[in-house]
């Protein structure tokens, strides 16, 4: 997580989020889900472009980990993986739980060779980090 102090844009103080957009977050997804995976590895692009790979075959790895077939290698870490990514096709986006919400971040890899991408699934660690960011300056999550 990062906190950013908010910035003048055109002479209105905004946040990161109303200028670049917003993801949700939900524990407990990373396993057996629809995921699109993000991120800027070295092999595709050489890292200079958003590289996006969507996944559903998945493996559980003790004791709190995942692994999605994917091609991505070094330098996607970080990248976000997202459950039902995209466009809302509702106009009430509260009616499409689930929507647009990153469930975990890539953080590892086994090389080129093997094809896989793993992270660490969301769990009451990243819910006691995200409050303790949340309540360490007013606004930061509100």
């Amino acid at each position: 997580m990062i906190e950013l102090e908010d910035r003048t844009f055109s002479g209105v103080v905004r946040r990161i989020g109303d200028v670049t957009g917003w993801l949700g977050w939900q524990t407990g997804s990373c396993r057996s889900n629809h995921v699109h995976m993000l991120g800027y590895p070295g092999n595709v692009f050489g890292s200079q472009r958003l590289a996006i790979t969507s996944a559903q075959r998945w493996r559980n790895v003790a004791p709190f980990n995942c692994e999605y077939g994917n091609p991505q290698t070094f330098g996607a870490s970080g990248g976000p993986w997202i459950q039902n990514f995209g466009s809302s096709a509702s106009p009430k986006p509260q009616t499409q739980p689930g929507r647009n919400r990153v469930v975990t971040v890539a953080s590892y890899t086994y090389g080129e060779a093997f094809g896989v991408l793993g992270g660490s699934e969301f769990d009451s660690r990243f819910v006691n980090l995200w409050n303790s960011i949340c309540a360490h300056r007013a606004g930061n999550c509100s």
